[in-house]
């Protein structure tokens, strides 16, 4: 199944691969975990960020700073 999702903690939650997309370009795919990282997210959306694991999943969790 494809979705498009511009949460990135939905996108977490939900998927098991993800893809992220900037200027109309694949900027990065993967895991969650190998691409919900605080630098791709910084350069991509130019916002500081810090990934931690989220409370009761097994999933990164996006928190702005």
């Amino acid at each position: 199944m494809l979705a498009i999702l511009h949460d990135l903690n939905l996108a977490a939650q939900y998927a098991d691969r993800i893809v992220l997309l900037g200027g109309g370009r694949l900027v990065a795919e993967g895991t969650v975990d190998q691409v919900l990282v605080p630098e791709q997210i910084r350069a991509l959306y130019d916002i500081d960020v810090t990934v931690m694991r989220h409370p009761r999943e097994n999933r990164p969790l996006v928190v702005t700073l």
